[in-house]
Formats: structure tokens, sequence, C-alpha cells
């Protein structure tokens, strides 16, 4: 990942999995929308490295310069409840301030996050989830839902990308490339040869 104070980095993660969370209701959603989020992904190399291994979880990375009361209130909150994992400091921890908070992704949707990390993107929810989770967005629906006229854009990119000449009939594939794991880990650059 390359992130950049002051910019949201955006990757699959956070186009297909962060809103997940919205199952944890609208005072969570309240609270989360104040954070200003970085990044998020599926995990920090850095934490595997130690033998800690988590499933089903949303690595947040959290600039806390940017409403550091919010911050303090909302971290004493969130740690009582019980979609919380834990949290660290990211970098220095005298005078940083990126914080990572790590979610664990609802009960109901550990299933979504399997898929997601298999490339499987049309097996991640089922439709009433859809609906309510990802309404008014677009892109993402389109991908979940495999629809016609997103197939063909992604034909013509998988064919810009990699000089082929794929045909758009009876193409049973996904619509989204699988995810990088470099854009999806944390600390990634630090184990070039490590396999997750």
């Amino acid at each position: 990942m390359e992130i950049k104070l002051g910019s949201v980095y955006t990757n699959k993660t956070k186009k297909y999995l962060l809103p997940s969370l919205k199952k944890y209701g609208d005072l969570f959603e309240k609270k989360f929308t104040t954070l200003f989020k970085l990044a998020v992904g599926i995990g920090d190399l850095c934490l595997v490295d130690m033998g800690i291994i988590t499933k089903h979880s949303i690595f947040i990375l959290i600039d806390t310069q940017y409403s550091r009361r919010d911050f303090k209130e909302i971290m004493t909150w969130i740690r009582c409840q019980t979609y919380y994992h834990f949290d660290y400091p990211f970098d220095d921890i005298h005078i940083g301030h990126l914080h990572m908070l790590v979610i664990k992704i609802p009960q109901k949707h550990e299933k979504a996050s399997a898929e997601f990390v298999m490339g499987n993107y049309s097996k991640m929810y089922e439709l009433k989830d859809l609906n309510e989770i990802f309404k008014g967005r677009k892109e993402q629906l389109d991908v979940f839902n495999k629809d016609p006229e997103a197939l063909l854009h992604f034909i013509d990119k998988i064919n810009d990308i990699f000089k082929t000449n794929v045909e758009y009939t009876g193409w049973e594939g996904e619509i989204e490339l699988p995810f990088k794991d470099k854009e999806e880990y944390f600390n990634m650059n630090l184990f070039k040869n490590k396999t997750i």
C-alpha cells in the first residue's frame, strides 16, 4: 500500500468489504464516519510475522491528528463493543499519529470475507444484503451481480492490460481482477518474499 498522509487509499477491501460494517448499526456508523481513515486492509504482515493470525477482520488505519478528541472518545466506546478485536499504534508511539483499529467482520458476512480472499466477488453477499449494504454503489453492485454492461468494460480492460483477445460471449468468471496482496495487506513492503 502506498499510504500518503492527508489522502484516502482506495483498494478492494475498502470497496467490497468495509461497507459490511454497516451491519453494526447507526451509532457505529455515526461514530465511525468521524474518524479520518487513511487506508483499510485485511491484515498486517508484521502481525503475521509475529504469529498473530486474524481471520475475518478489517484493519483500519486512522490518522488521529484530524480529530484527536473524537478519536479518544470513539476508541473508549469502541473498545467496549463485541466487534472490537484490538488496536495498536502504527507509527512512532510517542510522536506519531497513525493508529490501527482492527474490527471483526460481522459474523453474518464472514462468508463474504472468505469469498473476497478467493476473488469470488459475485459469491460474497446474499441479494438482500447487497441491496441494504451497497444501495447507490453502482460500481460494486455491477461486480457482485455480474452486470452485462460492466462485463463488456471488464473484458475490454482485460484485453488492454494483458494484450489478449478474450471474447465477451461465454465469459463465466468474475468481472473484477483478484486483489494483489501488496494493495490489501499493510507492511507488505517489509516482507517482500513472505507468503501469507
